[in-house]
């Protein structure tokens, strides 16, 4: 990797900034200049308004759906860039209704009200990711969708967190789908925020902002 580009796709806000025929025009742009080789894309809003819909982890009819993705991906590929989209393994978007009862599994932890800087987020409720219901909904979408299109990286979002949970080990869990998602997808290269000494063995990129 020896460049990283943030491209705002789906705001926080419900606008959207950019799709993924905008994404094939930035790489080919880059492949012009020389640039394209190497270079990180991580496209954060890529699936769903930022933050939201979680964690129905796929391509977005109003970013131009599956063919549209597949197509960045492909490009991608062929210039020698990578294409990150933006993940997160453990919040759920409780407006999204894809998990009956979830209060179940709910750990008890949430983020919610006004993130950094003053931008408006949505509530992310966190789940009890080593629960069987959790693992069949996140698999179903991420599995799909990593197999689907090949795609060579995903970032998880606070993977290196460890709030404290009434309901189980969290360091535990997080160490747990990590394992599960190296032995599904080996090449698959995982970035992640919030540098953890239970995620270094993991995680080789960390796009950390801050430490635990």
């Amino acid at each position: 990797i020896r460049r990283c580009i943030t491209l705002d796709m789906w705001l926080v806000d419900g606008r959207i900034a950019h799709n993924y025929a905008d994404a094939c025009r930035l790489l080919k742009e880059l492949e012009k200049l020389d640039l394209a080789k190497g270079t990180l894309l991580y496209i954060p809003g890529w699936n769903a308004p930022y933050d939201t819909l979680m964690p129905a982890w796929e391509p977005a009819e109003g970013l131009g759906g599956r063919q549209g993705f597949r197509e960045l991906i492909e490009l991608s590929k062929l210039l020698g860039a990578i294409v990150m989209p933006h993940m997160n393994f453990c919040g759920y978007d409780k407006a999204s209704g894809l998990l009956e009862n979830w209060e179940e599994i709910f750990t008890g932890s949430r983020w919610s009200g006004m993130g950094s800087l003053g931008c408006p987020q949505y509530p992310i409720e966190y789940m009890q990711i080593d629960h069987p219901r959790w693992m069949a909904l996140f698999d179903s979408y991420f599995d799909k969708t990593v197999g689907e299109f090949g795609l060579e990286s995903v970032f998880l979002d606070q993977c290196g967190n460890a709030f404290d949970s009434p309901k189980g080990d969290l360091v535990a869990a997080t160490r747990g789908i990590l394992e599960r998602i190296h032995r599904k997808f080996p090449d698959l290269l995982i970035g992640a925020e919030v540098l953890s000494e239970h995620i270094v063995d993991h995680v080789p990129l960390i796009q950390a902002t801050w430490l635990m």
